[in-house]
């Protein structure tokens, strides 16, 4: 168990709150898997040579160049619940819009990507209101961008004592994979806060990736999180066969979590009959989501995480809009309405199976 601190949580400076329509832009600026780093923020986040590390050849590295994983199709809609975003930014100031029900969810996102570009423009405020409604930590996903990306988690992490980072190859990414790069993953493993590899695993909804290069990749970094020790953070889409076949490789139990979990009773019993958790993103809020509603019935509530995915799967009222992290109020509370469970049970289940897991 890590030793832990206590945050005061900073007041929200005024104009700091980025509007939805400024969200699908930044989206798209990393298509292409480009990691984009405002002049605007004031997050420093250091590259490989400040960290101490080799960067080599970024083509061997899985630099940029690989399209990066885009929101599901379907599950983006228009900022129609926030009609005055655009009005409340003439003056200069963004005023913070309202959001209904809870307004503190003491719980860990354990999945976000605070490097993404989306959040360039306001970092600082983006965490400083997580904070805020309460979550206690915050681990932010290297994988996504090549090595550039896992190099910019890792540096966040470093900044502050609640946010920790993982690091790894996004299947999106398959096709760069060399032998060597599991090395250089090894290497970030000794920096501060680094506590996980993903997210990894495979993705043959887009096929970005041949699937013989996510087959392989998946199964060198599973390797590698088990010589360490370390948990893995499992992303997959249409492809269950092939996910659970190299599964059943891995030592039992295992040490990892299905990311964004949106799956029936079926897939959630195949992950527990492994021993992994099973993470519940925004999708949980959206209307035709009965499958993922009866598995939630089926999961341990010792088995159950929370999680953002933000920039991307804002939840309801806020779909359509950039993701962050303060947002998983929303999301835990209409988990624990399922459940029929108080929202502080749910988050406090929640918050100490992230601890076991992570080792936080």
């Amino acid at each position: 168990m890590r030793e832990r601190t206590t945050k005061v949580p900073e007041a929200e400076p005024e104009g700091t709150r980025a509007p939805c329509e400024n969200f699908p832009s930044a989206h798209r600026a990393r298509e292409g898997g480009t990691l984009l780093h405002s002049a605007q923020s004031s997050t420093v986040l250091r590259g490989p040579a400040q960290l101490g590390l080799d960067p080599g050849d970024p083509a061997k590295l899985g630099g940029r160049g690989s399209p990066r994983r885009r929101e599901p199709e379907g599950t983006r809609a228009p900022c129609e619940n926030f009609p005055s975003a655009h009005s409340a930014r003439e003056g200069g100031t963004q005023r913070a819009l309202p959001v209904g029900g809870a307004t503190r969810a003491p719980v860990i996102d354990v999945h976000c990507h605070l490097t993404d570009a989306a959040f360039d423009a306001d970092r600082e405020a983006v965490i400083a209101r997580a904070w805020a409604c309460g979550l206690t930590d915050l681990i932010t996903i290297g994988a996504g961008s090549g090595m550039e990306g896992n190099t910019a988690a890792v540096a966040l992490a470093a900044t502050q004592p609640h946010i920790f980072a993982t690091v790894g190859l996004h299947p999106h990414d398959a096709d760069r994979f060399q032998p060597e790069m599991i090395s250089a993953f090894a290497a970030f493993f000794a920096q501060p806060r680094v506590v996980g590899v993903g997210e990894i695993g495979l993705d043959y909804h887009y096929d970005v990736a041949d699937r013989a290069k996510q087959r392989l990749a998946f199964e060198a970094q599973l390797a590698l999180a088990v010589e360490h020790q370390l948990p893995y953070v499992i992303h997959h889409r249409e492809a269950i066969d092939d996910l659970f076949a190299i599964l059943r490789g891995v030592p039992v139990p295992m040490r990892g979590m299905i990311h964004c979990f949106t799956g029936d009773r079926t897939f959630a019993r195949r992950a527990l009959d492994l021993g992994l958790y099973l993470s519940i993103p925004g999708v949980v809020t959206f209307r035709r989501t009965e499958a993922l509603h009866d598995a939630l019935q089926y999961i341990p509530h010792d088995r159950l995480l929370m999680e953002t995915d933000a920039p991307y799967l804002a939840p309801v009222p806020h779909r359509g809009c950039r993701n962050e992290p303060s947002y998983i109020i929303q999301t835990a509370q209409r988990t624990a309405e399922i459940l029929g469970l108080p929202l502080e049970i749910l988050c406090q289940a929640a918050r100490k199976n992230a601890e076991t897991l992570f080792a936080l």
